[in-house]
């Protein structure tokens, strides 16, 4: 049960990340930032579908 709550606050947050950079494409005018948050929400959305699991194996922004 405890790795099912994990999940879902995990699946939540990532989902309630994604809502927020939906909001700005909408709020802001620069197309580049608009991108830049379109591309945001949608690395959320995939982190929401891969789970905490594949998170704690791999950073938000891998080294160059």
């Amino acid at each position: 049960m405890r790795d099912t709550n994990r999940s879902r606050k995990h699946d939540l947050e990532c989902l309630r990340l994604a809502s927020d950079c939906m909001q700005l494409v909408g709020d802001i005018r620069s197309a580049g930032l608009q991108r830049h948050f379109l591309r945001m929400a949608n690395v959320w959305i995939a982190k929401a579908e891969r789970g905490p699991v594949a998170d704690t194996e791999e950073t938000c922004f891998p080294k160059r």
